[in-house]
This record gives structure tokens, sequence and C-alpha cells, in this order.
């Protein structure tokens, strides 16, 4: 995938995949061509984030992409890569769309522009009708879209929450926020729907800011 060849392309001489779900098949086709190709060591193998499969201090360097957004146990994740990070190391993570954006459960917004916001703003009965409704979401592009949703599979946390956990591990180095054009839009296009929104309490900050990508450098002992 592209996520692992952007790491080889630049000279990796040794990495390690981990991933929640066993794909031992896939790993086993693909390995012996990137080792091939790249003429690096490159293994994969299947853990949770919370508990790697790794001796202290053992990369220079941990990056993500697209994951963040589902883990539920920040504390334990950042905790569990500076463990593993050498002083100094970097974690390198883009993650999002955060919970709160527009379109963030990955399937509403398959409703239309103006269902964006629906799985805040509908009550739980109204939601899950929708995001249960497989028929219409078999005429999708993509069938799967409800995956994440009917798993409950998100971390709920904002763009602050997750800057303040990592800064207990961390030094942040750099931070990109990404904006939703799709939320700005609807600001503007519903400000209705957008007033109920911010009259439940939640911040525009966190209706707008769709994605993070952040550079966190491990604090060097001391």
């Amino acid at each position: 995938g592209e996520d692992v060849q952007f790491w080889l392309r630049r000279g990796t001489q040794h990495l390690d995949g981990v991933d929640l779900n066993s794909l031992a098949a896939r790993w086993k086709v693909i390995v012996p061509e990137l080792r091939r190709t790249f003429g690096a060591e490159v293994h994969f193998q299947q853990a949770p984030l919370e508990q790697l499969p790794f001796a202290d201090e053992s990369f220079d360097v941990i990056a993500s992409a697209a994951v963040l957004e589902h883990v539920q146990n920040l504390e334990a994740i950042s905790a569990e890569s500076a463990r593993v990070l050498k002083s100094g190391g970097v974690a390198w993570h883009s993650f999002g769309p955060l919970y709160f954006s527009f379109g963030a459960d990955h399937c509403i917004a398959a409703y239309g522009d103006d269902c964006g916001y629906d799985h805040l703003l509908l009550t739980e009965e109204q939601y899950l009708s929708k995001i249960n409704d497989q028929a219409f979401f078999d005429r999708q592009p993509n069938s799967n879209l409800p995956f994440w949703a009917r798993h409950n599979q998100f971390s709920f946390a904002s763009a602050r929450e997750y800057l303040a956990v990592f800064q207990k591990y961390f030094h942040v180095r750099h931070v990109v926020a990404k904006i939703s054009g799709p939320g700005l839009r609807f600001r503007d296009r519903f400000p209705d729907k957008w007033q109920r929104l911010r009259t439940a309490g939640i911040a525009e900050e966190d209706l707008l800011i769709k994605g993070i990508s952040i550079v966190l450098e491990k604090r060097r002992a001391d």
C-alpha cells in the first residue's frame, strides 16, 4: 500500500507494520515483493496498538494514517507509542474525520449534503434507522459505508483532546488542522441546523476541523 511504500521509497531499511486484523494471506504475498523491490527488511503482524509487540525504544519513527480517529483509548496508545520510540524519536500521525465534523461517521452524508451532521442532530432511534438501512447503502458505490457506525468504532475525541493527550508524552512539533469544505457550506446553507449544533454545546472548531496531521517528538531522557 501507499502508506508503506511512502517510507520505503525514502530509504527506510527496516519497517514493521501492525494491524488490528490478521491479513496473513496478503502479507505472505506482499512482504517478499517489498523486500525484493526496496532491499529492506519488512515485517507485518497482528497486534493492538495498546500492546505493541516491540521492545522499549525500538524505533526512530512511528507513523499512522487514518487510524487514530477510530481508537478509543488514546492515553494507552500514546503511552505505548512513546515506550517503543527512541529518545528524540518522531511520531507522525494523519487522522480524520474527527467525529464532530461533517460526515464523520463515514456514512450519513450519503443521504445528502443537508444530512452531513445527522449523526449529531438525529435522535438515536432516527440515526440507527438510517445507518441500518442496508437497502439504501447497497445502492451506493460502497455498500460497506456504515461499518464503522454500526460497530461504534470512533474515538469521539475533539482536536484539543487529542493534543492534550499527546502533550503528556511528546513535544508537539507541527500541527496541520484540516478544515471541512462541506462543513463550511453546511454552515452557510442551513443556519437553523447549525444553531442547533451550537446550542447543543458543540464548539464551532469541532464542527469544522475534519482532520489533523501532526508531528510529535518523544521527550529526551534527562
